[in-house]
């Protein structure tokens, strides 16, 4: 059997390297701007995985096809981009492969967002795909960390957008918007768009009962979206978190838990009634862990529209990525919002027991159908190592799904958001 380890890092520290010269020295524009796409979804050469070469589509190109490259051809694109970086005057001083030292090196994007098809791209026709961070709870940190974790997220994991809860119990008491938990989301979006970061805005609820919207959700979103509804180039609104229900009522709405509860419909168009133009994101159903209802219950008329999964479910193999989720993404835009990958005992939404085979499956999966990924959360065992912010986890040789190993795929996070961010 050929050892492909050699191969293998050489590919990727090439890959690496050179889309770190595209995004200085091209800033995406120019004659080797294809060859700077085709390395970034550019997930390892047909040779070192020992299989034919694959024909890749790109509907975002007129659905254009080409082979994909070998080892050989990405390594003489690396030296050549990099040649051309080089000679513009660029220093490439981080060591190929490594996540990037600052938020310079990292690429952000903004709005105003349109879709087309599977694909969300901005009003000059550049793609985009999120990767992302979720921030822990206002009401378990405070302001200080919450920034310090948006830092992190800028410079530390390459991201491009941080995703933040806004608590719709805090935000509406007494029936009045409480101005000081708003000025304090509002401080939290601000440090985001300072950090170069977009922001998804997430409603959640802290009350007991079926996880669908009420009239309270509707008088939190009033506030957000009339707050909001002219920065269509950095916010985003996740406009309920992980509901649940059987598809009818997750769009339509209906009775549960002996309350009135209101669709993603419903409120995504209550939301468009204030004016509000942002992008916005829908969770699936179910605790938004699959889509596959979409090309029936998907929403109308309140476009631009990003659907967003949590946490596929078992088996971890890519036929049942491709029926959660991932089919879905030929005709709608799809993120996967919140996920994480951490020893924990008896949860498998958060531990997948086979994680040292399927989180690299699944991270390449992903790249493959061109969805992004935001990570759950700079927290300890979930993605840190330690208490540091840009100190990853890993999953080692006795990885088990038992509380306590500290162990986790932040790593594999950071190193996939470099690569591709």
């Amino acid at each position: 059997m050929t050892d492909i380890t050699g191969p293998r890092q050489l590919a990727t520290q090439a890959r690496a390297l050179a889309a770190v010269c595209c995004a200085v020295a091209l800033a995406g524009t120019g004659p080797l701007t294809g060859a700077c796409e085709i390395l970034a979804a550019w997930d390892g050469p047909a040779d070192v995985r020992g299989a034919a070469p694959r024909t890749l589509t790109d509907p975002a190109n007129g659905g254009r096809t080409r082979q994909e490259p070998t080892l050989h051809v990405v390594l003489r694109m690396a030296a050549a981009l990099t040649a051309l970086a080089l000679a513009g005057g660029v220093a490439v001083t981080a060591a190929a492969g490594a996540p990037p030292a600052s938020a310079t090196t990292c690429r952000h994007i903004a709005g105003p967002f349109h879709t087309s098809g599977g694909a969300v791209y901005t009003a000059s026709g550049r793609r985009f795909i999120p990767y992302g961070i979720n921030l822990t709870p206002l009401s378990s940190t405070g302001l200080a960390h919450l920034e310090a974790e948006e830092d992190a997220a800028a410079s530390g994991w390459c991201a491009n957008l941080v995703r933040f809860g806004t608590d719709q119990d805090a935000m509406i008491k007494g029936g009045k918007v409480n101005r000081a938990y708003l000025s304090e989301v509002e401080t939290v979006a601000a440090h985001a768009r300072a950090d170069g970061l977009d922001v998804a805005l997430v409603m959640f609820s802290t009350r007991p009962g079926p996880a669908l919207p009420v009239w309270r959700t509707e008088a939190a979103w009033r506030a957000l979206a009339y707050h909001y509804r002219t920065d269509t180039a950095h916010v985003i609104f996740d406009i309920y978190n992980e509901p649940t229900g059987d598809w009818p009522i997750w769009r339509n709405g209906g009775m549960a838990g002996g309350t009135r509860r209101y669709g993603m419909e419903q409120l995504a168009r209550y939301i468009r009634a204030q004016g509000a133009r942002n992008l916005l994101w829908v969770e699936g159903h179910m605790r938004g862990g699959n889509l596959y209802g979409i090309p029936q219950y998907h929403l109308t008329g309140v476009g631009p529209v990003m659907y967003s999964e949590h946490r596929p479910p078992a088996p971890h193999t890519p036929a049942s990525w491709w029926a959660s989720f991932a089919s879905v993404s030929r005709h709608w835009p799809v993120v996967e919002g919140e996920w994480a990958n951490y020893d924990r005992a008896n949860a498998t939404w958060a531990c997948w027991a086979d994680g040292r085979v399927t989180v690299g499956r699944f991270l390449t999966y992903l790249a493959d159908h061109r969805i992004g990924l935001v990570a759950y959360d700079l927290v300890q065992p979930r993605m840190l190592e330690s208490a540091s912010l840009t100190d990853p986890n890993h999953i080692r040789a006795d990885w088990q799904c038992v509380s306590g190993l500290n162990e986790g795929a932040g790593s594999q996070i950071m190193h996939w958001f470099a690569l591709h961010n």
